[in-house]
């Protein structure tokens, strides 16, 4: 089974050649706007028009160059070219106003119908009967997607130790070009995930599924993508917290928005956690390489690039769904859950030692309070295999003991945690879900994945 056409995954593989030219320009722009004053310097961001059009201009129109639709890129073109010229308009009456937290929510209002009015023309374009309800969702997610995947841009490991301030101007822009291809890869992952599950009723069976066959370029753009919008929202959820906390009251508009952005947030690493789930698990059953280590090696930064790599050179050895779920059920686990049962218990002994030895300020009976809660997770970590209730008692202690800890890294900790939770289910209460068990149709001749749009 295919998650994207052919059509689809050309213009993604082609998708360095837009990026090369939009960073060209853009970074052109930056080199002449490098200001050094006082032995401090910076890139005074100017040309508005430029550096936010062309991104966006060349975005939506390169997938109609791809498929020589000319008519349909000529269309769209204007779109894009019609809203931003309104956005221009709009932004410059805004800069006149002087309640700042109304600027504030209406410039959002802008770039939010901007996004709309983009998404409700290229659906229109591929012939979508419920395009308005489809240009909602892929504007709304792109919208709330993070801009930057970058958290040290936000957590406050950047605020403790500024590392981005360490960086020179032209290391910024360097980190620009592989921003800015992951930001393209994005836009046209949700793009096409939206317009598949539209047009194909199965489509999000396959999408929940954790044994379905997925090729290297499928699995390459969605771990990609996903990677991206998963670290960029650690950043943006602690920056949120971060202001709501820290920066005292904020406008209602503004608090406003740092509370639906938070919940986006939210939602957006929910999601993402589980489809990567899938998707690593669906490639490594695809190239016969699963096992726990595998899709622990892509949870690890640096790490993970070498098992990007691994999985996405190795050879496919075709195999039905069932082949995989049999596969997937009877993998020897008991090593590893050996080894992850000693982790734990290791870690949680040595947070104990570092409790009674190093200076918390906390009063001897919170300090034994956290000491039972420490020993009641020892014990959870003994019983992982008893199911899902061990697991659930083990997260729960994890979150609760890293609560009482008040880390100034509780976003990223809370996020890292998240995956944990889904690696042990994975090890201790491995199951398959209905998608995996079910006979999926394959597509018939009106579908999307045997037209060429």
């Amino acid at each position: 089974m295919a998650l994207f056409t052919s059509i689809q995954l050309r213009v993604l593989k082609t998708s360095w050649i837009p990026v090369l030219l939009i960073w060209s320009v853009t970074a052109f722009c930056m080199l002449n706007n490098i200001i050094r004053q006082d032995n401090f310097e910076y890139i005074r961001y100017g040309g508005f028009a430029l550096m936010t059009v062309l991104p966006l201009f060349i975005t939506a129109v390169w997938e109609m160059v791809i498929k020589k639709a000319w008519r349909h890129a000529v269309i769209i073109a204007l779109a894009v070219l019609l809203t931003a010229v309104l956005q221009v308009g709009l932004s410059k009456m805004l800069m006149q106003r002087t309640d700042l937290d109304m600027r504030f929510l209406l410039e959002k209002i802008n770039t939010f119908a901007v996004l709309l009015l983009i998404f409700i023309t290229r659906f229109y374009l591929a012939g979508m009967s419920d395009k308005l309800n489809a240009a909602l969702v892929g504007a709304l997610i792109y919208f709330l997607m993070p801009k930057e995947g970058i958290p040290l841009n936000n957590l406050q490991l950047a605020r403790d130790l500024p590392v981005l301030s360490l960086f020179s101007s032209y290391t910024k822009i360097a980190l620009a070009l592989p921003v800015g291809y992951c930001c393209f890869i994005c836009y046209y992952v949700i793009v096409f995930l939206i317009e598949n599950s539209y047009k194909w009723q199965f489509y999000s069976m396959l999408l929940q599924s954790k044994v379905q066959t997925l090729a290297k370029w499928e699995y390459f753009f969605l771990f990609l993508s996903m990677c991206f919008v998963y670290i960029g929202a650690i950043g943006v959820l602690d920056t949120n917290i971060y202001m709501f906390f820290e920066e005292g009251p904020q406008p209602i508009t503004v608090a406003g928005y740092m509370l639906f952005s938070t919940l986006g947030m939210i939602l957006l690493l929910y999601a993402v956690a589980g489809l990567m789930r899938n998707v690593i698990t669906s490639r490594a059953l695809t190239v016969g390489r699963y096992s726990f280590w595998t899709l622990l090696l892509h949870y690890v930064p640096v790490l993970n690039i070498g098992a990007v790599t691994w999985l996405f050179f190795s050879k496919e050895t075709p195999a039905t769904a069932s082949e995989h779920a049999s596969i997937y059920m009877q993998q020897d686990r008991t090593l590893a859950q050996n080894i992850m049962i000693a982790a734990g218990i290791l870690v949680t002994v040595f947070n104990s030692y570092m409790l009674l030895t190093e200076p918390t300020g906390l009063r001897l009976p919170v300090i034994g309070l956290i000491g039972v809660l420490y020993l009641l997770k020892i014990i959870g970590y003994i019983r992982l295999r008893s199911g899902r209730a061990a697991v659930g008692l083990v997260m729960s202690l994890n979150v609760v003991t890293v609560l009482f800890a008040n880390s100034g890294h509780l976003i990223l900790i809370m996020a890292l945690l998240y995956l944990y939770y889904y690696l042990l289910l994975e090890l201790f209460c491995p199951k398959l879900e209905i998608e995996d068990t079910m006979k999926i149709k394959e597509p018939e001749s009106s579908d999307i994945f045997t037209q060429s749009a």
